[in-house]
């Protein structure tokens, strides 16, 4: 990936952003793209779901208070 992968998340004209939703019943960030049933948000209550653009609060939220980024809609997708 080497100096493409810092192109995608400064938000040039252009870019691809990713938008992260942030489940706060169970500190868990996903990939909003990918998110599905396996992430086990779907018992999270509306008021208790975000969505934001912004990656120094998803990191924010991961060094302070705890949050870990799904490892279900984070990893590796296969595209064909």
């Amino acid at each position: 990936m080497g100096s493409f992968r810092p192109f995608l998340f400064e938000g040039k004209k252009g870019a691809f952003t990713i938008t992260y939703f942030v489940d706060h019943k169970n500190k868990k960030i996903h990939d909003q793209r990918f998110a599905g049933d396996e992430c086990g948000f779907l018992d999270t209550p509306v008021d208790k779901r975000e969505f934001t653009a912004a990656r120094d609060y998803v990191l924010e939220l991961e060094s302070a208070e705890g949050f870990e980024f799904c490892t279900h809609c984070h990893k590796p997708q296969l595209v064909m």
